[in-house]
This record gives structure tokens, sequence and C-alpha cells, in this order.
């Protein structure tokens, strides 16, 4: 608009003198002798401002430029050499400084100081801002050089500052009607007629100098404004009152309007949608204190987050008017660290040893697995030759050397850990490039191979055990026609054994080899609401499901199938304490998980994400639930055997002198009554004695053929003081004729026990006293399934039942509905262990609240 104005001025005066021309030219010829006596001067005078003009356009040329130059520079697009902008603002400088120290003689012409045309002062501010220019550039360069983008905005803001007042500080020159003529020439006025030739001349010439410093002026307006425009980031001039009374293309553009739209308006209402400022707004802490403001906020309209500075702005006189307003877009920065976080973090918890160096073998980083396997601490690694880590100095030189030859070095080599012990690994390095293709840092993953090394002289032993065995059957041949088909049925085995190791141990060299998605733990990524954001496909392998399924779905809905989270969830704790956390948890398909929550935090210490590693730890508990039931049996195998040692002699004793008190008695009597109930219950006492021997007795015998009622008699004799102590009835129902079974009498009872355990459970819990219906009946059947004969023994009770939501559960590991401290919920899972080993399977029939079937079904003895 303002360029308009100018040019239509320019047009305005043009046609205005149009007229006056002749009319000079026609006084001029009139007064000739008095034009001839002041020629010299008025020429003299015509020429300084001539050239005055000219200099005052070559130096704000000069600084156009220059001020162009520099801000490309610092944007990083050097469209021309920095030495060329320094340069232009030094012959600035230099021009100015030589009209200060006299006039414009230095050009060719003799005429007074400055002080005669009062523009001393005017010049001198003039330098004065230039200098303050090349100092500020100068600045701002060093500041770009240490790429600190923070200060980079307030280079923006100083040089929009300081271009601004050079600019203002030439149109006050052009507008100073140049030299002042009428000073120069107060002394020489000779006559009316001169000083009106004269007066007219010097009009005309100095509108003619106002019109070209005008023009220039345009020109220098014009750069600075496609300068200001070709900034990328977010600019915005705004006023004390929060009105915007500049904005840059990209600000416009960002917004999607024109920059008229956006003059005038709140900045509030237009960056923020808001009828007042928001409570973080640097602007208005600008004003409040007068100081620069920078930080960093997420823009909702925008959807990005941007950094922010406000630098202030002052007039002539030193009051604040408003503030340079600079955002620059950081939302690619912010979601790549993030990215590279998660990346970080599933590096230091995988199981693999990892470490990075630089290209000098020197070690910068290790995630926890290498610490443990090699015994150092990160302090004792980072920063120490890789040779640290190598059986010789010699052997780690060679893998470096070879890595930085061909980019890649894949194999094995012997480790040396912090004790000295040496043990073999599998190595895969190679070099990171950056986006130029230059090495930057060498990455390493290592396998302990110690137990696949083991396994390879196990199987080199037993090839060659093969080899010796096998050439010994063949001289044997000859003379041993009958043993052909035995020793090369043997032979067969041997090699399906060496095939099944092979494969084996490929499988294991396979398993050593995999990254993330074969990692055998569990790995989810969750967010701060538990919803899903990454899994590996061993958290996906129980769901049958597709990543994209499963993303931004809850964890406790997919795996846990509840609404609410788990109790004692070691992610929310994690979340809310911002340290790792630790949890055993149980899945509705009877496993158990030890979990481990490690944070994931950003730059402000706030937890944004939780990376849950979790390991199936059904299968270990299991075996420790069965070692310590073993240890418990052998322990009562112990006192067992010590009490039947201790009891058998006396009962003994007991039972012979009873015997001679029978003999001795006559038929009939009440000595003879007594002395043979004495004989019953003394051999009673040895049975139970003998069945409690056997049954904590630990077997390793196999199999055998054994009657099932006399296990289940073995049973009973155990556990037949606390029915009667409970007042259970007890009701046995066993044919004549029943099959033999082929089992572990031991193994049965425990089986036996535990059901008959948990029927008395169920009926104490119904009838606390004695009732008709407190009875525990024991049938046997035999039964054909599936073609084949089964031995059923059919365990029933009229107890407390089993919810129909439950009986499914029942025999998954560590699920149980006794109260704590009252059951373990591993009995039926071990019962249905042992009968499965014995080819049998148990069934479980009840109705809550009236009764409980469980079916116990062994296949016959065929023998």
């Amino acid at each position: 608009m303002k360029n308009n104005q100018i040019n239509g001025s320019y047009r305005e005066k043009s046609r205005h003198y149009r007229w006056m021309l002749p009319v000079i030219v026609f006084i001029m010829g009139l007064f000739s002798i008095g034009l001839m006596f002041f020629a010299e001067n008025i020429g003299q005078q015509r020429r300084l401002n001539h050239l005055y003009s000219e200099i005052i356009h070559e130096i704000q040329l000069e600084i156009s430029i220059a001020h162009l130059i520099i801000e490309e520079h610092i944007e990083g697009n050097v469209a021309r050499e920095l030495p060329e902008g320094l340069l232009r603002v030094n012959n600035a400088s230099a021009m100015i400084q030589t009209l200060l120290a006299g006039g414009v003689t230095s050009y060719g012409l003799r005429t007074k100081p400055l002080e005669d045309a009062g523009l001393r002062e005017e010049v001198k501010d003039l330098g004065v801002l230039v200098d303050s220019y090349r100092e500020g550039a100068l600045k701002g360069l060093e500041a770009q050089s240490s790429g600190i983008d923070l200060k980079l905005n307030a280079v923006y803001s100083e040089f929009l500052i300081k271009a601004n007042g050079i600019d203002d500080k030439i149109e006050a020159l052009a507008n100073s009607n140049d030299v002042n003529t009428n000073r120069l020439f107060s002394g020489m006025i000779a006559s009316w007629i001169a000083i009106l030739s004269v007066a007219i001349a010097g009009l005309l010439f100095r509108e003619h100098q106002k019109m070209k410093f005008e023009k220039a002026i345009v020109h220098a307006k014009t750069e600075w404004e496609h300068t200001f425009d070709v900034i990328p980031d977010l600019i915005a001039v705004i006023d004390k009152d929060h009105r915007i009374t500049r904005v840059n293309k990209a600000m416009a553009d960002k917004m999607g309007r024109k920059p008229r739209e956006i003059l005038g308006q709140k900045c509030h209402a237009v960056f923020h949608t808001s009828e007042m400022p928001v409570a973080s707004c640097p602007h208005a802490k600008m004003m409040l204190d007068g100081k620069e403001h920078t930080l960093e906020l997420y823009e909702k309209t925008l959807d990005a987050f941007y950094l922010v500075s406000v630098s202030p702005l002052y007039d002539d006189d030193g009051a604040l008017q408003g503030c340079v307003h600079v955002s620059r877009d950081i939302s690619e920065q912010k979601r790549t660290a993030e990215v590279l976080k998660v990346k970080e973090s599933a590096i230091e918890s995988s199981i693999n040893p990892m470490g990075i160096g630089d290209l000098d073998g020197n070690i910068t980083y290790v995630n926890q697995a290498l610490v443990t396997l090699w015994g150092y601490s990160k302090e004792e690694l980072l920063g120490k030759p890789a040779t640290i880590l190598g059986r010789s100095a010699e052997e780690v030189s060679e893998v470096l050397h070879a890595i930085r030859s061909s980019g890649l070095w894949t194999g094995e080599r012997i480790a040396r850990k912090k004790d000295g012990s040496l043990f073999p690994v599998e190595l895969s390095a190679h070099l990171v490039i950056d986006n130029d293709g230059k090495p930057i840092c060498i990455m390493a993953s290592f396998t302990n191979i110690t137990k696949r090394k083991k396994a390879e002289e196990e199987l080199q032993a037993y090839k060659e055990q093969l080899e010796v065995l096998v050439s010994k059957r063949t001289e044997e041949l000859a003379s041993a026609v009958d043993n052909l088909h035995a020793e090369a049925l043997k032979h067969q085995q041997t090699a399906k054994a060496l095939q099944s190791s092979e494969q084996k141990f490929r499988e294991l060299s396979q398993e050593f080899n995999t990254l993330l998605n074969v990692i055998p733990d569990r790995l989810v990524l969750m967010s701060p609401d538990l919803k899903v954001l990454w899994v590996n496909r061993v958290a996906l392998a129980p769901l049958l499901k597709d990543e994209v399924d499963i993303t931004d779905h809850y964890c406790y809905t997919l795996w846990h199938g509840q609404k609410i989270p788990c109790n004692d969830c070691p992610v929310v704790k994690s979340f809310s304490t911002g340290e790792p956390g630790v949890a055993e948890i149980s899945t509705p398909d009877g496993r158990l998980w030890s979990s481990r929550a490690y944070p994931i935090k950003d730059i402000q210490g706030k937890v944004k994400s939780v990376m849950e590693v979790s390991t199936d730890i059904t299968e270990k508990v299991l075996m420790q639930a069965q070692r310590m039931r073993a240890n418990h049996l052998a322990s009562i195998g112990e006192l067992a055997a010590g009490v039947a040692h201790e009891i058998n002699n006396p009962i003994n004793g007991i039972i012979n002198y009873a015997q001679i008190l029978r003999n001795r008695t006559q038929e009939g009597s009440r000595e003879r009554d007594v002395s043979e109930r004495i004989i019953k219950e003394g051999e009673r006492v040895a049975f139970i004695v003998k069945s409690l021997l056997s049954f904590a007795r630990e077997r390793k015998e196999e199999k055998v053929p054994v009657p099932v009622s006399a296990v289940l008699l073995d049973t009973l004799s155990l556990t037949e003081v606390h029915l009667k102590k409970n007042a259970i009835g007890l009701t046995i129902l066993l044919p004549e004729g029943l099959p033999k079974i082929r089992a572990h009498p031991q193994q049965l009872q425990q089986v036996f026990l535990n059901i008959i355990n948990n029927a008395r459970y169920a009926l104490n819990e119904k009838y606390p006293q004695a009732d008709p219906d407190k009875v525990l009946i024991i049938r046997g059947e035999e039964k054909i399934a599936d073609g084949q004969r089964y031995v059923c023994l059919v365990f029933e009770d009229h107890g407390t039942g089993i919810p129909k939501d439950v009986i499914e559960k029942a025999m998954n590991p560590f699920f149980t509905t006794k109260a704590v401290n009252i059951g373990t919920g591993l009995g039926l899972s071990i019962s249905h262990g042992i009968i499965s080993d014995h080819g049998g399977k148990i069934e479980i029939e009840s109705r809550e609240g009236l009764y409980t079937r469980v079916r116990v079904l062994l296949p016959a003895y065929e023998g």
C-alpha cells in the first residue's frame, strides 16, 4: 500500500511541475546576469546534493544486500558467500565515516562540512546503527554455528529490529530536506531576483532528489519484505494490545488465511481461537517484564508442537510497543525422539547382549544383558576399548579392522569375563551409516554359545563312539548273521537320534539369532490408559489376532477378559511411581506369568509409556510344587520309617502276648474275647503303618499290574480316621472281578487321597455337624470307551458342589475356591497330570449346592 502511495505521489508531482518548467526557464533567461554571478556556487551546491543522495542510496543498498546474504546464511541456504555480506556492511560503515570526517571532499568536490547542512548528527546516528547491526549479525552467526535453535529465533528478531531501525533512519534522512540549501545560501542574498531564481531552482532540485530517495526506499522496503516472507518460521509482529500488525507468508499460509485477513485481529483469537490470552502466553509475560521469553507448547488448533520466542519492540522514546513473535514447528523432532526411546528400551530389555562402539573401537553403550554376561558394571565398560571383552587384543583388533574394511563381520570368538574366565560367543557386528553415507559407529550383537558348543562336543563324542560301535559291529557281521537285524535296527535308531540331535542343534542356533519377535518373553508396550501400542509375536500367539486388530485395545481385556485392570498390576505401579514394577499374574487359561514393567520417560521425566516383559513360569512353579511335594513325601517317609521301626517291634510283641493269652483261655470266655480284640487291633495298627510306609516311600520302579481296590483300600487306611472324626459316612461299592490296572500305586494313592480330601472339605462346608446325607460314596465299574476297556472309579459326595463357570477351570494350576492358606490350587492339576501319564482321564460332574461326582478312568490291564 505504501509503495502505491509513493508511486502515485511521484506521478502527481511530475504532472504538477510539467507547466512550471517553461515559466522557470523564462525567468531564468530574464535574470541570467544574476545567475551568472552565483553560477559557480549554484552548480557546486547541485553537485553536492546529487552526490550526497547517491552516497546515501549506496549505503542503503549495501545494507539491504548484506542483510539478505547473512539471513540466507543463517537459514542454511547460502546463496552467496558470507564474506561478501560482511564486506558490504563494512563498505556502508566506511562511507558514513568518510562523510563525518570531511563532507564529500574525498569524492572530488570542494565544499563545506556537514555542519553547514545540519546533518552531522543524523549521519552519525546512522553510523551507530550500522555498526550495531554488524555486531548483531556476527553474534547471530556465532550462535548459529553453535547449533542452538533458541538463539536463532532471537537472531531473527534482532535482524528485524535493526533492519527496521536502519530503514527508518534512511527515510528520515530522505525527508530532512536533503542538504539544507537555505542555510548554505542565507549569507549570499544579493538581490530579490537572485533569491527568486535560486529558490525556484532549489525547489525543483529538492523535489527531484526527494522522489529519487523515495524510490530507493521503496526498493529497499520491497527487498526487506521479500526476506521477511521467505523465512520458513511463523513470524508475527504484535502490538501491546495483542493485535497483529504484521505476519509473514509462512504464518498466513499455516493459518489458511491471507495476511490482510489476519492484520488487526487479536493474536489469541487467531492462534488459539480464544477470547482471552492463554495462561502460558509469552507475549503477556514480555509486556510485564520487557524481557525475551521462550517456551515449548502444543497447539491444538494446528495439532503440532512449537518452539515459541518473543522479543520486545520499542519506539523512538524507548517505550515498549509490542513484540516479534517467532514459532518453529518441532513436532517431527519430538516424534523421532519418542520412537528412538522405544527402540532403545527394546534393546535394553533384550536377552541378547548388545553394545555400540565408536570407530576407534571404544565402548559407548552396553545393554543390561551384556553387563550381566561379562560381569562388569556399565561404568567399568563405557569409554574402555572393546579389547576388554575379548580373549586377546589381537583378535579384537582383527575383527575391528574387518568391520571397518567391509562394513560387516559375523563369526565365533572367545570372550573373557571380568573374572578372567573364557567362554565362546557368536558375534554379529556392522557399521552404522548416516544419511550422507558416512560411518558413525559400530553396533554388535552377541550370543552365548556355551551350551551349543557343549552340545557339539557331546555330539562329536557320540559320533566317534558311533563310528567305533559300527566298526565293531561290522567285524562281527561275518560271524554273527543272526544279530544282523538287531544291529541294523539299533543303527537306525542311532541315526534317528543323531538326526534329532542335529535338528535340535539347528533350532537352538536359530533361537539364539532371533530378535524381538522371537524372544520367548511376551513384550507389550502400553499407554498411560493401559491401551496396547505394540506387541511382539509371542504376545499375539494366544490371541490368534493380527497386530492391527489389538492395537488401541486394553491389555486387561485382551489377555485377561476383564473390564478393569488386574490386581497388583505392575504396569499401573510403574506409571504411578515412575519405577520398574514386578508381579506374578495368572491368566484365564491357567498360566502363571512373571511380569516386569519398565517405564519409558520423556525429556521432562514424565512416564509416557511402559514396556511390560512377561515370562510364563507355570511349568517352573509346577515343578517347584512337585519337588516340594516329593520332599514332603520323603520327609513323611523318613518319619514313617522311624515310626514303623518304633511301633512294629512293640506291636508285634503285643500281638504275640495276646496270642499266648488266647491260647491259654477257653473258647467263649471273656479273656478269649479280649485277647482276640487285642490281636485284631494290633494287626490293624501294623496295617496302617505298612500303608503309611507304602504311600510315603519314593519309588523308581516301573508301572506294575495292580488291583484298583487294593490301592483304594491302602488310601482309605490313611484317611479313615479323618472321615470318622468329621462324622462322614463311607460307602464303598466295588464289584468283584474288576480288571487290574497297570500303574504306580503310590501315585494313584496321591490322586485318590486328593479327591477324598476335596470331598471331605465340601461335606464339612455344607454339614458342619453329623447328618444322614454327610456320606462319601465310592463306586467301581468297568466301562468301554473308544473301543477300549477302562476301570472307572466314581467318587460322589452331596456337599457344596462346584459352580458351572468354575468346573472348566478346576484342573488349572493354582486355581482354587478354598479360603486362603487352605488350598494351593495344585491338587487337581497334579492329579490330572498323573492320570494322563497313566493313559486315563478325570471327569468332573457337579451341580452347585447338590452334589459332585469325580470319575477316574484308567485303562484295564490286558495281560
